[in-house]
Formats: C-alpha cells, sequence, structure tokens
C-alpha cells in the first residue's frame, strides 16, 4: 500500500480503538504521539512497496461504500418518512431540533440517498 492510504488505516484504526473504545486510557500527549507513529509506521511499510498493490483493493472498498451509503441514506429517509410519531412527542429533550426539522431531515437524506445511488450506478457503468 502507498504511504497515503496506509497512514489512513492505521491512524483510523487508533484514533477508533484509543479515542471511542477507551477514551481514558490515554493522556493527550500519549494519544498524539500514537498517531505520529501510525504514520511512521505507515511511512516505513510504504518505503518497502515497489508497487501500490493495495491501493487497487482499497480503492474497491471505498468505492462499494458509496452504494452502502446511498441504501442507508435512503433507508433512514424512507424511515423517518414512515415513522408517525414525532421525536419530540417521546419527552427527549436531546432530539428538539431535529423534531423541527422532521420532514426537511427526511426529504434531504432521502435525495441524498438516491444521489450517492445513481452516482455510484454511473461510476461501475464507465468502469
Amino acid at each position: 500500500m502507498s504511504f497515503l492510504f496506509l497512514a489512513a488505516v492505521l491512524s483510523g484504526i487508533y484514533g477508533v480503538v484509543f479515542a471511542y473504545a477507551f477514551p481514558e486510557a490515554l493522556n493527550p500527549f500519549e494519544y498524539w504521539s500514537g498517531m505520529v507513529l501510525c504514520f511512521v509506521v505507515a511511512r516505513v511499510f510504504g518505503s518497502r512497496a515497489r508497487d501500490a498493490a493495495g491501493d487497487d483493493a482499497f480503492m474497491a472498498v471505498l468505492k462499494l461504500l458509496i452504494p452502502l451509503g446511498g441504501m442507508g441514506f435512503l433507508g433512514y429517509g424512507l424511515w423517518l418518512w414512515s415513522n408517525n410519531e414525532s421525536v419530540t412527542e417521546a419527552g427527549d429533550q436531546a432530539y428538539a431540533v431535529i423534531g423541527t426539522y422532521d420532514s426537511a431531515i427526511m426529504l434531504a437524506s432521502m435525495a441524498l440517498g438516491v444521489y450517492l445511488l445513481l452516482m455510484s450506478v454511473q461510476m461501475f457503468r464507465r468502469r
């Protein structure tokens, strides 16, 4: 894999594990030191590869995430549309802003889902 893709993968895994799974495990200096080490490891492994063999597979996975994201957004919009009870009627104050813009969020997520699905179809046709 090339340096940039490998650095993104390693730092993403490190960030998810230590920022979300174990947020109290490291102080900020240790966290950012580990992030720098991810980039150093990516540079070492990226410099050993003569050709970027993993880049094509990584890009293929990213291209497959586009239609999955489109289906997710479309499904979320349809779920909001089929839900008769407003979110704010549940009595939770954290969702007050979402309850105010229920129809706008529903339409925007469905439009984004359709757009991502159409773009993925066009992308796979060109290939």
